[in-house]
């Protein structure tokens, strides 16, 4: 189910997986959004977190698409699926917003970080 939330209004405020993995390499700054707060159930934390990428200036924000539409938003519905995906990102020590409006910067491992 999707809402207007997730719906991207044009293409040059998405980006793909791949696409992150450039724009990361070229200075760009990783952060996660939380969408839904945050509620433990079921020994697991369940929420929705978006994925976005700022330009060094700041003067673009991008946010990760699904692979499927590039014009839907790829959210993550627990806290171990965006762990997951920001390990894969080289993140070092993934922060995980917890409560709907919060959005925390990542930060890289390896010679991006320095």
């Amino acid at each position: 189910m999707t809402d207007n939330h997730t719906k991207l209004g044009g293409a040059p405020y998405a980006v793909s997986e791949s696409g992150i993995r450039q724009l990361l390499g070229e200075g760009w700054r990783l952060e996660a959004e939380c969408i839904e707060s945050a509620a433990e159930r079921h020994s697991n934390i369940f929420g929705r977190w978006a994925v976005r990428i700022v330009a060094p200036d700041e003067s673009i924000a991008r946010y990760l698409t699904t692979t499927r539409n590039i014009m839907e938003m790829r959210l993550f519905k627990t806290t171990n699926g965006l762990i997951s995906f920001m390990d894969g990102l080289g993140v070092a020590g993934p922060r995980v917003p917890m409560r709907k409006g919060e959005i925390f910067v990542q930060n890289l491992s390896g010679p991006e970080a320095e």
